[in-house]
């Protein structure tokens, strides 16, 4: 059904939030385009590289074949990186761009119909979520765009691999889900909620789909000497980034760790550790160094940079990995029924969006590009909100959700300030906050009917 504003309903039906919404998505899209097509170059540039070296036989080696790199990429990663890298460059960012973009819109309607299962809600209600989630998770969204919306590519991946479950479709589930663990690595994490949820096709597929585009496929273009060799350089560097991570938690075997990096195992680490002046995430005050990341031996602290526990590496990355396990149990025992739309099987779609955030935040980079998986979290737990006019403790979260995720910005407090604040990992327990709130949402089905009007086939 079209949306029609209602000058006399809700404010998000009134003409004027219509108005303020299009003109923010219209805006954004035409800054985003040009800049993200023509004026940035950011990961995609090395993705490009990497996808002209996988095809040229040279996995791994990007434009200089006698120097590896990036080795914590799968070799199905590549292969799907040399597909765009056979056009022009600018050519290749914008078809990108364009799939991401039109993924995210593809993902919320398919967000919307799953949850109007259990939810039947208006046009309006689900417009307004979406808007409402896109606005919070705006700069996510750019910075993504700066990367020709690489993530949402992600997102719509692991969006149809829902939709298709959902559709009784087990088979074309495992193959997205195959696809999305090749593209990134930790969509793996769908696998054991798969077997948890006895989804045995699905999760077979998802397995052999995944060998196939790691281990077979990439023999096609690279001969299988030269593919075995390249799982090995794989492998070997998965072994390396979870030895490395068992000793210390702030390091992850890929970059030096900045307080940017919005990893729940980072963020566990900057309240179990102390950071002493000459490690990599001190943060010197201002006047000891003419950057607040200098390093120097010498520093003050800076004075807003409150140090907590002080714990060692080793002992740390011990409690940590203590304290995720605890959080998968608690997972576990929330998750422990079936999907289905009876009134004593789960809902599938907020367990899916919280599987989606998990896959960012436990990712050991974790940048903000990465944060827009959590948008379909945020649409649904804003969708739920709208339509129940939910708990006002809800409301309260998802402003501490909004402030924790907006206010936090280089232009609004400076470069040193900035970075203090995003040493506390504001981020990152903002997404925390998210990720309760959306597996707070009740599975029943409304106690009465709704309304006629709110049957119709909504499009967020």
């Amino acid at each position: 059904m079209p949306l029609r504003p209602d000058p006399s309903g809700q404010w998000f039906e009134r003409p004027f939030f219509y108005f303020c919404v299009w003109t923010l998505v219209c805006t954004v899209a035409v800054a985003t385009f040009y800049i993200g097509i023509f004026r940035k170059d950011n990961d995609f540039q090395n993705h490009y590289d990497l996808g002209k070296a996988f095809m040229q036989g040279n996995p791994y080696s990007m434009n200089t074949p006698d120097q590896l790199s990036c080795t914590h990429y799968p070799l199905g990663r590549l292969m799907l990186d040399g597909m765009f890298s056979v056009l022009p460059y600018r050519f290749s960012r914008m078809l990108n761009w364009i799939a991401g973009a039109l993924g995210l819109i593809l993902s919320l309607k398919l967000w919307n119909r799953m949850a109007q299962t259990r939810r039947p809600v208006s046009d309006a209600v689900a417009f307004a979520g979406a808007a409402l989630a896109f606005v919070i998770g705006l700069g996510w969204f750019i910075r993504d765009m700066d990367d020709a919306g690489q993530q949402l590519l992600l997102v719509t991946m692991l969006t149809l691999a829902a939709w298709t479950l959902v559709q009784g479709k087990s088979w074309a589930s495992g193959l997205w889900l195959g696809l999305a663990v090749a593209y990134k690595a930790t969509p793996l994490l769908f696998l054991p909620l798969l077997l948890y949820k006895r989804k045995w096709i699905a999760a077979g597929i998802m397995a052999l789909t995944l060998v196939f585009l790691n281990g077979v496929a990439p023999a096609l273009f690279l001969g299988w000497e030269k593919n075995v060799e390249g799982n090995k350089l794989f492998f070997a560097k998965a072994r390396e980034i979870r030895q490395v991570s068992s000793e210390d938690p702030t390091v992850n075997g890929v970059e030096p760790a900045i307080h940017l990096n919005r990893s729940l195992r980072i963020a566990l680490a900057r309240y179990l550790m102390t950071f002493r002046p000459g490690h990599v995430l001190f943060l010197a005050h201002p006047d000891d160094a003419p950057r607040i990341d200098e390093r120097t031996d010498q520093a003050r602290p800076h004075p807003l940079f409150k140090q907590f526990l002080d714990i060692s590496p080793k002992k740390a990355s011990q409690i940590t990995t203590g304290i995720l396990l605890a959080m998968a149990l608690v997972l576990a025992v929330r998750y422990r029924k079936p999907w289905g739309d009876a009134p004593n099987q789960a809902d599938i779609a907020p367990e899916w969006a919280a599987v989606m955030l998990l896959c960012a935040i436990l990712s050991p980079l974790c940048w903000g590009q990465h944060m827009v998986l959590l948008i379909p979290a945020l649409f649904l737990v804003l969708r739920e909100q709208l339509a129940t006019r939910g708990p006002a403790w809800r409301m309260i979260l998802i402003w501490v959700v909004f402030a924790l995720i907006n206010l936090p910005q280089r232009e609004i407090m400076g470069r040193n300030l900035w970075l203090v604040v995003h040493s506390y990992k504001v981020e990152t327990l903002a997404s925390l906050l998210v990720l309760s709130m959306v597996l707070s949402i009740p599975s029943h089905r409304f106690w009465s009917q709704p309304d006629p009007d709110t049957q119709t086939h909504v499009d967020a």
